[in-house]
């Protein structure tokens, strides 16, 4: 997925500033990405100078551009600026979010937990519980999802992720910009927030074993989307109204709206919960 590739680069651009018998660890999202806790900050942002520059000796500024610089030409990377504290805050551009979103929906269930052991094993699954709140809060948003989908193929639309998802996730290609750029706001850190779910889950895992997770990471990472979610929505425009034909821009949400839905269910699936398809 984008994160991982991202993950990567960082790595790649850090190793290229620091003495070369620097020890770096593995190219994982987990690693070397976090996500701001405000959007206007960037879709994505990195501790990668702060942590290096102590182990280094570098200055945190310096190696913040340096980064920044070697980050800007990396492909999906839009804008790249450093932060006063030594963070590297990146805004990624419309075809990687359309590959985040293509990524989950072609993976399907189980993408953000292939590391971890199967919840049907009752042996071995996971000891992640959410607070009885969190997790109706969670089915419902799931059943929410399932609910549009149903929708959409009463309507006969074909949720093919190969579209050109991309050219509906940037504004600047609608006629009807401002409409457009609402919607894509707050599809971006929604489909950010569901690329991040592999990573949280690995940070989250306690003493490098997977199947115990730690419950109050992912309790905010979850209440997080589910936020998000009820923004997306809000938005609008999911689904067509009355007479209106439905339109690739009608495509890309529910698409996103799937992606939404594997990631719940994912998520659900780490304590063996059901994820209802009706509410």
């Amino acid at each position: 997925m984008f994160p991982a590739r991202l993950a990567a680069a960082i790595r790649t651009a850090i190793a290229e500033v620091v003495p070369p018998t620097t020890e770096l660890p593995d190219a994982t999202p987990a690693a070397w990405i976090r996500r701001p806790r405000r959007v206007t900050y960037g879709d994505f942002a990195t501790p990668a100078a702060r942590r290096w520059s102590v182990m280094t000796g570098i200055p945190t500024a310096q190696l913040a551009e340096r980064l920044a610089a070697g980050l800007r030409g990396v492909d999906g990377v839009a804008e790249c600026e450093v932060a006063g504290d030594g963070f590297v805050n990146i805004r990624v551009d419309a075809r990687a979010l359309a590959d985040i979103v293509r990524e989950i929906v072609k993976a399907g269930p189980g993408c953000g937990r292939k590391d971890h052991p199967r919840p049907e094993d009752p042996a071995t699954i996971p000891r992640y519980v959410p607070s009885p709140a969190l997790a109706d809060e969670m089915r419902y948003a799931h059943a929410r999802m399932c609910g549009f989908l149903r929708a959409a193929g009463a309507l006969g639309i074909d949720l093919d992720p190969d579209h050109d998802l991309d050219h509906d996730l940037d504004p600047d290609l609608d006629p009807d910009r401002d409409s457009a750029r609402m919607t894509t706001e707050r599809i971006r850190p929604l489909v950010c927030a569901l690329a991040e779910f592999p990573a949280v889950v690995a940070r989250s895992g306690r003493a490098g074993r997977p199947e115990r997770t730690s419950q109050r990471p992912l309790d905010r990472y979850l209440n997080e989307v589910l936020r998000l979610v009820e923004r997306f929505e809000d938005a609008g425009g999911i689904l067509p109204k009355g007479p209106e034909e439905p339109s690739p821009s009608h495509r890309t949400r529910l698409l996103v709206v799937d992606a939404t839905r594997i990631v719940l269910a994912d998520a659900l699936g780490l304590r063996g919960l059901d994820a209802p398809t009706h509410w």
